[in-house]
């Protein structure tokens, strides 16, 4: 089996600069961080595929990139700005993968910035993740954006977007290279009534919840029958939970949470999904 872990990472640039000192929860995220990029160093994958709500987004579709790089920082209301990352894509693991999904009728599209030789585009929902990674050598990634619909998702999209994970997940059980998947993603963004998007009495009971479902992904269908809750709470996170929903299907899986604090307005929180032989 070549996709080696998944991860829940977070993007909340605070924890990237995080101190011992620091006594709301950034100092312990940031500590999961490092974690996640040990563990990852340790597994050696060949590819690293991230999703993030907040790439260059399609209205409908989920989109690959297709530059042969990709550049960005961290920036987050004019600071950040100096944690920098460059990655390479690997453009015909991408290819293989579209093909795949598009013969299969995925909601997939490609996306290429200015033009293929030039790095595309990043900002805090990859960056801050990949900051953790940057001393991995010799690593490709793959990014698959999530659409603008998530903002307000049917049914259907839930489906579908399940449905996606499954179809990945499918093509990479093929492929003979070794991978892992992160998803970039925030919980509760209503923690907080001096916070830009105001105060929700279940925000906190809204990061538990998904916690509690992806602890148990293949079996809970909490965080679905519960959406009323997790769209007023504002969880950026929501869409690439139902893909890695997708993704680990049935699998035999050992999880941990790794930490879940909420040191600002939003919650964050840091998983790791490894598959049992």
């Amino acid at each position: 089996m070549v996709l080696t872990a998944a991860f829940i990472v977070p993007h909340g640039a605070l924890i990237l600069d995080a101190l011992q000192s620091h006594r709301d929860g950034r100092y312990e995220l940031n500590q999961a961080m490092i974690q996640v990029g040990n563990q990852i160093a340790e597994l050696r994958p060949e590819i690293i595929m991230i999703t993030s709500p907040h790439g260059i987004s399609l209205s409908d579709n989920f989109g690959i990139y297709f530059n042969e790089s990709a550049h960005g920082t961290a920036e987050w209301e004019g600071e950040y700005q100096d944690y920098q990352i460059d990655v390479k894509i690997d453009i015909d693991f991408a290819g293989e993968l579209f093909t795949n999904l598009e013969a299969k009728k995925q909601p997939v599209s490609k996306i290429t910035a200015f033009s293929r030789g030039v790095p595309i585009p990043m900002r805090w929902g990859e960056s801050v993740p990949l900051w953790f990674l940057k001393n991995i050598p010799d690593m490709k990634y793959v990014f698959l954006s999530q659409p603008q619909k998530r903002y307000d998702p049917s049914a259907s999209f839930m489906f579908e977007t399940k449905e996606l994970g499954k179809n990945i997940f499918e093509f990479i059980n093929t492929h003979n290279k070794r991978i892992v998947v992160l998803v970039s993603a925030d919980l509760a963004h209503t923690h907080q009534k001096k916070g830009p998007y105001g105060f929700y009495e279940y925000a906190e009971v809204v990061d538990k919840l998904l916690e509690e479902w992806m602890t148990a992904p293949n079996s809970s269908k909490q965080a679905v029958d519960s959406y009323d809750l997790i769209k007023k709470a504002l969880c950026c996170g929501y869409t690439g939970f139902l893909l890695l929903q997708g993704i680990l299907g049935d699998k035999d899986l050992e999880v941990e949470v790794l930490s879940r604090r909420t040191p600002t307005y939003y919650g964050m929180m840091v998983m790791s999904f490894r598959l049992r032989n």
